[in-house]
């Protein structure tokens, strides 16, 4: 895949294909462990008119074409002694988390509602992101108060339908262009895709299993001492949680939310996404035609268990020598309860 750069500077703008660089893109879904952002290493060149980033004077997006990889160059760091330059910044998500989605004045939150495109028009996200219409409809939703419009955007499309992701790819005009956020569903390939210790000779399959996944989640929520509020929550050996007391659950976890308006179901909400953490699946491999939110397979030789995961990030390395070069991608999982 060619890796474009549009680089801007008071003579104007121009645009071509980069060359001899070492290249790292991670985009991702999750929204605990939050990266969206690139790094690309070059050798450092002797003219300033070769740079691709200088603080207010010269900016540069890079993008390979319709794909998720690309983004603002928003920082550099020099090597003298390599003799290397290396360029750092955020993937058109990771811009998505530099604002913020505030209350307006007078009210408690930001409330939208109909359209999904329409309502994640409203938000805060910079000139060059664009949202492409949409036949999906939201409803009424309320977002939590000072969040990113990344995570905004994220909780408001997937309470509208789960099956619901974004997507965010540059559309190139000339020396212009925009990046486009769509929403689209998540692809189920279970049935056409499972990989394993035995996929190939190139996969690197790593399945973790965290013990320390707590089976009681003790939440506090308002109010002091004796009078605050305190609910318990379980989960059975199949992790369905509920109220219903287990006895001898451990691990015991505390969840302190004092802010809580609804602390069952934030009590419970944060003890499923403890619970998704439980197992995770870590893929290294090339030639697997995959995108972020797919759903696939995957079954541990050992055991002989079969799950299902979602890709939850994509991180694509490139090493660029001119004539050729190697490209791989490691995908990381959110195993599907």
């Amino acid at each position: 895949m060619d890796l474009i750069f549009v680089r801007t500077d008071a003579n104007g703008s121009t645009s071509g294909y980069l060359t001899n660089y070492e290249a790292a893109f991670d985009v991702s879904t999750d929204l605990d462990y939050v990266t969206n952002n690139f790094e690309i290493t070059m050798v450092l060149p002797s003219d300033k008119a070769d740079l691709l980033w200088a603080e207010g004077e010269i900016s540069t997006i890079v993008y390979v074409e319709g794909t998720e990889y690309g983004g603002l160059i928003d920082g550099s760091v020099i090597s003298i002694a390599d003799n290397t330059i290396k360029y750092t910044g955020r993937t058109w998500r990771g811009c998505l988390d530099q604002w913020i989605i505030e209350p307006p004045s007078g009210q408690d939150y930001y409330v939208v509602s109909g359209n999904l495109a329409d309502s994640l028009r409203t938000l805060p996200m910079g000139d060059f992101i664009e949202v492409a219409d949409t036949p999906y409809s939201g409803g009424t939703f309320q977002f939590n108060r000072y969040i990113t419009t990344f995570e905004g955007a994220t909780n408001l499309i997937t309470a509208a339908q789960a099956n619901l992701r974004m997507s965010i790819v540059w559309e190139s005009s000339g020396n212009s262009g925009t990046a486009t956020l769509t929403i689209i569903e998540a692809r189920n390939l279970r049935n056409t895709i499972e990989v394993s210790q035995d996929y190939n000779d190139k996969i690197q399959l790593t399945i973790t299993r965290d013990g320390n996944t707590p089976k009681e989640l003790i939440c506090l929520g308002a109010g002091e001492l004796k009078d605050r509020e305190v609910i318990k929550l379980y989960a059975d050996d199949d992790w369905n949680v509920s109220q219903i007391p287990i006895a001898g659950a451990y691990p015991v976890e505390v969840y302190d939310f004092s802010s809580s308006e609804n602390l069952l179901a934030d009590g419970r909400k944060h003890f499923l996404e403890l619970i998704h953490n439980h197992e995770q699946i870590e893929v290294t491999i090339n030639d697997l035609d995959i995108q972020l939110s797919d759903i696939i397979g995957a079954k541990d030789i050992l055991t002989g268990e079969t799950v299902s995961a979602e890709i939850t990030s994509i991180i694509w390395r490139c090493e660029n020598f001119g004539d050729y070069q190697i490209e791989n991608y490691e995908y990381k999982t959110r195993v599907l309860m």
